[in-house]
């Protein structure tokens, strides 16, 4: 948050940048505001309070993870019905999209690009942009793919209803246990059982 609000104050451009994700859908807006709190408590479980990670880079990472799709067109972004190839490759796209803007605005920081550039790497290979796999996927990138899958069965999309947690949950063990370190997601689900 702090990262995020300097980001804002000594760039004018930056909240341009994040006023478009909430008028470009408030619901963009609010999963990265979810994404970022599910991250910095599963970051919490698997890692406690190790000084070796700059946290105000990764929680940056975690709220900024999706700042690309604002530069995907909107009529991709929202289609109901599946997308085409090119349509898909262009959605694929926002990770680059969001290194773009958080290097023109100076928040390229190390920790923060891992959680961009990785949060849709997949445990099994299947993700993308590089189909990196189990060790090669940084901690805090496996951290975010599991909270921004959870937030994303969560909520409201155009193309399907939202799950409740417990659905979204059942889905992501059952239905794509593959896609996710299983020590981070057995840690995710005990972290609900908290709650």
């Amino acid at each position: 948050v702090l990262a995020t609000l300097d980001f804002v104050v000594r760039d004018n451009l930056a909240l341009q940048h994040l006023i478009g994700m909430t008028t470009l859908d408030f619901s963009v807006y609010n999963h990265s505001i979810n994404v970022g709190i599910f991250g910095i408590g599963l970051a919490k479980e698997i890692i406690g309070s190790k000084s070796d990670y700059n946290l105000s880079e990764v929680v940056t990472g975690f709220f900024l993870h999706d700042i690309g799709k604002y530069r995907i067109p909107r009529d991709i972004l929202y289609k109901r019905g599946p997308l085409s190839r090119a349509e898909w490759v262009c959605v694929q796209g926002h990770v680059d999209e969001g290194l773009k803007i958080l290097d023109e605005h100076g928040l390229l920081l190390p920790e923060t690009e891992i959680v961009v550039s990785q949060h849709h790497e997949r445990h099994d290979g299947s993700g993308y942009p590089k189909n990196l796999k189990t060790k090669e996927i940084h901690v805090f990138a496996r951290i975010c793919s599991i909270a921004d899958m959870f937030d994303g069965l969560t909520s409201y999309r155009p193309f399907r209803k939202e799950h409740s947690s417990f659905e979204a949950l059942k889905i992501m063990k059952n239905e794509m246990f593959r896609h996710f370190d299983p020590v981070f997601f057995q840690t995710f689900v005990k972290m609900f059982g908290k709650n």
